[in-house]
């Protein structure tokens, strides 16, 4: 009888940490679960999403913009939104480019206070925004903008005579791309937000995509000065010292950082194996 009684007791504490296991693991996010009302195919369909540690944002199948808290399992609407540009999320942050007839709208959303923010409205060339913590930096008639959604205040980050785009931001650093007359003649420029000063990163005639900011480095792919090949390298500036250092060896893939903005990813052709490997820098 002892036995059958430790048997049992044995059985509902393990019955018990399967599902404190299985909790932890959806809280933590190393589980797959299924989020409301979202597509199943909407990760390639157009709809846009965004994910950070507690929300996950979307379009659901009815075009509504939607964030879905990952620890408390609620849904909650935002508004009805059909034509969305680029969705990102820094929490307790959402933005998003939403295209109009008139244009492109520039929203701002806060979690917390349910509060929505326009941020700019109706313009013809409003593009390429990205957030980190409370301030968003877009291009527009090419130009680069900032805004703090702290704040709620709008300031000119570079009004240059040449055409400027494709900005980033990390911390008090923004960088961008600045096109000259002459055809694949690009700078990469940078920027503090602190100090409000400029420098530049890079100048060359090479093709540049990819541009972003990890850490204290910014990263870009740009073709390789081989006449024997059209390979692309992963390259990066040290914005402490000012060096610029070459990151992968062979053809670079896809390209991307982490939620945490600490570690870059990419997948490089192997000459050994002819596959792909993965690599990551920080």
């Amino acid at each position: 009888m002892r036995r059958k009684k430790v048997f049992i007791a044995i059985v509902i504490l393990l019955v018990l940490g399967l599902g404190l296991f299985a909790e932890y693991r959806r809280r933590t996010g190393d589980i797959e679960f299924e989020v409301p009302g979202m597509l199943s195919g909407s990760w390639m369909d157009g709809h846009c999403h965004a994910v950070s540690n507690h929300y996950i944002t979307y379009q659901d199948d009815e075009d509504n913009l939607v964030v879905y808290d990952i620890l408390s399992n609620k849904r909650t609407k935002i508004r009805s939104a059909s034509l969305i540009e680029k969705l990102l999320i820094c929490d307790p942050w959402i933005v998003w480019e939403e295209g109009t007839a008139e244009g492109f709208n520039l929203n701002g959303y806060h979690l917390p206070q349910a509060q929505l923010i326009s941020i700019c409205t109706n313009t013809k060339e409003s593009r390429d925004p990205e957030l980190n913590g409370n301030i968003i930096v877009w291009s527009e008639n090419d130009d680069i903008y900032g805004y703090s959604l702290q704040d709620k205040i709008r300031f000119p980050i570079s009004m240059d005579s040449q055409r400027e785009g494709e900005p980033d931001i990390n911390g008090n650093h923004v960088v961008w791309k600045e096109y000259g007359e002459e055809p694949w003649t690009t700078k990469i420029v940078g920027y503090n937000l602190n100090s409000q000063k400029r420098f530049l990163v890079r100048e060359t005639i090479a093709a540049k995509r990819d541009l972003q900011i990890c850490g204290h480095y910014i990263l870009w792919l740009e073709l390789s000065k081989s006449q024997q090949d059209n390979r692309e390298v992963l390259l990066a500036y040290n914005i402490e010292s000012g060096e610029v250092i070459r990151v992968s060896l062979e053809k670079v893939g896809n390209l991307g950082i982490d939620s945490s903005g600490d570690i870059i990813v990419w997948d490089e052709d192997s000459p050994i194996t002819s596959s792909s490997d993965i690599y990551g820098f920080n």
